[in-house]
């Protein structure tokens, strides 16, 4: 008999390598909100679409309730504290027909419909109705759309209306989800609304201004428009909340200037005003306010003349990559300019070489963008700002261009010239107008085809991209389902999937372990060896860490989910010995895991498993570890007890782990071994009155 556990292949390119060779710069992950569940496919909850402050992990206690058929519930739910509570409510101004909305909440129905454009604090709405007072219970439930989503696929339901508590705050928003698959979520309310009224719940349901046509006749009592909050008045609630207090009369002069600002554009600018009054505290309020209203016209005009003046494709081209690359080197800046070109289709007349072309420094200044290369051979503009605003209105003014932007970047990041350093800064500039977008679908397929590419480098840069959409909640609900369909692939590139383990491990198991887990476990499975190996080692270096062994092994348990190799080596017989017999229930988890995988194997299969025991045990003594041989030994007795099989099969497998010895020195090391695994068979038959089979020698 063969006496080994599964061979793997070593893994052609480590998880650590891909994190390493990322390095990424910041993976904070920006929740936001006002007492409120900051998951799901709405995206942050602030005061519009933009990113208003970011809420580290101290100030959260997370839990996610879903259900899925066939799994077990679990809650996860986010506690904000009344500190952000109280930061949202300082600047927080009721939206046109906020009142309205309040008395329909206010009815024994319990349920209201919000609907307005995009921009105007939808979400900020749904949760100050939900908890119109400060208090240690604002606590709202967010039902995570993307949960729903898949739910209705299989014709189910994730969330009915057995799973509202007693006096719930439920927030469901579907702000970001589109006509068709709104058309289905929207069936939710039968099953929920007489829950909600019975258990006199709340439930606060955030639509888009395109959902209203497709939205069922008998639904529309409980809808209520709202609409944008004065912008004036939020930027004094802004700059107020700051210690600045001036004039109103000052910010009513400029009040046409904010008409259509979405209320994230009214805090950016609170915040350049706020940055005015640091640079120049010896000013006034009205200088203050000037110098913040103009910094971005003055900006967005700058955009607007050179477009305007310079309606060249190469010289539209060159700004582009110099914003792309803004801290990249010259060389790179010149690659993208002409790959972008070149899948433009863009042939100039008459055709030039590259050896009439300008140089790069001189096309730079002509640009007449203030951007030049510093003498370490790097592009910069003397404003700062203006390359993130460059890129953002070739992104926005300009959509139709949008896919064939991803192109280019796909073409920027396979080219050999550049640097690592000049990846990173295209995984964060594509980042940035992602996730400031919500173009998840867009930022997905550009991070997979990086991911799959033959560099390290590039496979590091489609990391970090994946990292940054996992990492913001405008775009990770939509990127972990991705994830999960990636991981349910038995033929998944090993390249891509290196990604996706690195991506779990690094990301989304700080924030959503058991997805973490259950993304892994299907790797586990993959085709290719050196995946399931990764992927194997993946979930045993998350159940290294004592604050979450228990709850990675409960999930290895699970219901289907349980696969005795990948658990075996996840929870490896030296593992044992490191287990306190007295823990959050680790130990007690591990035999149980490990009584499963004997139990789940025939006799072959379960003799291989316990000789890595034998093998283990021995080697502890050749180290002189004999303590940790015993407590070893102890753990293995506790494994097969209460079974009579379990008992036969070590005890067979024992004898025939001796017979396989190759020389007399082998024979002779593990003949201590089996002496005292056969004591120890012996002990549990007496104790548990169970007779093992008998052996001649």
């Amino acid at each position: 008999m063969a006496m080994t556990t599964e061979a793997v292949t070593e893994p052609t390119a480590a998880v650590d390598d891909i994190v390493a060779a990322a390095t990424p710069a910041h993976m904070d992950v920006n929740h936001g909100g006002v007492g409120t569940v900051a998951i799901g496919a709405g995206g942050p909850m602030n005061t519009g679409t933009g990113s208003q402050f970011a809420m580290g992990g101290q100030d959260n206690d997370y839990k996610l309730y879903f259900e899925m058929p066939g799994r077990q519930r679990r809650f996860r739910d986010q506690r904000v504290t009344s500190f952000r509570v109280e930061w949202l409510r300082d600047r927080f101004v009721a939206p046109a027909n906020f009142l309205a909305a309040a008395d329909q909440l206010a009815q024994p129905t319990g349920v209201v419909l919000l609907v307005g454009s995009s921009g105007i604090g939808r979400r900020t709405a749904a949760h100050m109705l939900l908890c119109p007072e400060p208090g240690a219970g604002n606590v709202v439930r967010l039902l995570p759309a993307e949960l729903e989503a898949q739910a209705v696929e299989a014709d189910r339901r994730a969330y009915n209306g057995d799973d509202v508590q007693p006096g719930e705050r439920l927030l469901l928003d579907l702000s970001e989800v589109g006509t068709e698959a709104f058309r289905e979520l929207q069936d939710f309310l039968p099953s929920l609304q007489p829950a909600v009224a019975d258990q006199r719940a709340k439930l606060v349901v955030v639509l888009a201004a395109e959902h209203e046509d497709s939205l069922r006749p008998d639904y529309r009592p409980y809808l209520v428009r709202i609409g944008s909050p004065d912008p004036i008045s939020v930027l004094a609630r802004h700059l107020e909340s700051a210690g600045l207090r001036g004039e109103r009369e000052h910010l009513i002069t400029h009040r046409e200037k904010l008409r259509s600002a979405s209320m994230a554009a009214v805090e950016r600018l609170a915040e350049r005003i706020m940055d005015a009054r640091a640079r120049d505290p010896r000013g006034s309020f009205e200088r203050w306010l000037v110098t913040g209203f103009r910094a971005d016209e003055q900006r967005r005009e700058q955009i607007e003349r050179f477009l305007a003046g310079r309606v060249d494709a190469p010289s539209r081209a060159l700004a582009l990559a110099a914003a792309t690359l803004e801290g990249g080197t010259a060389e790179a800046v010149f690659s993208a300019q002409q790959l972008l070109l070149k899948n433009l289709d863009y042939e100039s007349e008459p055709r030039r070489t590259l050896i009439e072309l300008d140089g790069v420094v001189p096309a730079l200044t002509d640009l007449d963008l203030s951007v030049g290369v510093d003498p370490r051979g790097r592009v910069h503009f003397e404003d700062e700002e203006l390359a993130p605003r460059i890129v953002e209105y070739f992104w926005d003014e300009l959509p139709w261009l949008r896919n064939a932007l991803a192109d280019w970047l796909t073409s920027v990041v396979a080219d050999v010239s550049l640097r690592t350093s000049d990846l990173t800064l295209i995984a964060d500039r594509v980042a940035d107008q992602c996730i400031r977008n919500r173009q998840s679908e867009l930022a997905v397929r550009l991070a997979r085809e990086w991911a799959d590419h033959s560099s390290l480098e590039v496979r590091s840069a489609g990391y970090q991209l994946l990292g940054r959409l996992l990492s913001d909640e405008r775009t990770a609900a939509p990127t972990r389902h991705h994830l999960y369909w990636w991981s349910r692939d038995r033929q998944l590139s090993p390249r891509l999937s290196s990604i996706v383990i690195a991506a779990c491990v690094e990301v989304l198991a700080e924030m959503y372990l058991d997805q973490a887990v259950v993304r892994l476990s299907w790797l586990a499975q993959h085709e290719n060896g050196s995946v399931r190996y990764q992927a194997r080692d993946a979930l045993k270096k998350l159940a290294e860490r004592e604050d979450r062994r228990d709850e990675v092994l409960q999930l290895l348990l699970e219901g289907s989910r349980f696969r005795a190799q990948t658990f075996a080596s996840v929870v490896p017989p030296i593992v044992a010995t490191t287990l306190p017999t007295t823990d959050d229930g680790s130990m007690s988890t591990a035999v149980r895991g490990w009584q499963r995988v004997l139990d789940a194997s025939d006799a072959g299969p379960a003799g291989r498993f316990l000789v890595a025991w034998l093998d283990c045990h021995a080697d502890l003594l050749d180290e002189g570890r004999a303590h940790d041989a015993e407590r070893l030994l102890r753990r293995l007795a506790a494994v097969c007890r209460g079974a009579s099989t379990r008992l036969d099969t070590l005890f067979t497998t024992n004898r025939e782990w001796i017979d396989a010895a190759a020389d007399a020195e082998v024979l002779q090391r593990r003949l201590r071994t089996a002496i005292l695994v056969e004591q120890t068979i012996r002990e549990i038959a007496r104790s548990t009155d169970t007779s093992p089979r008998k052996a001649s020698r």
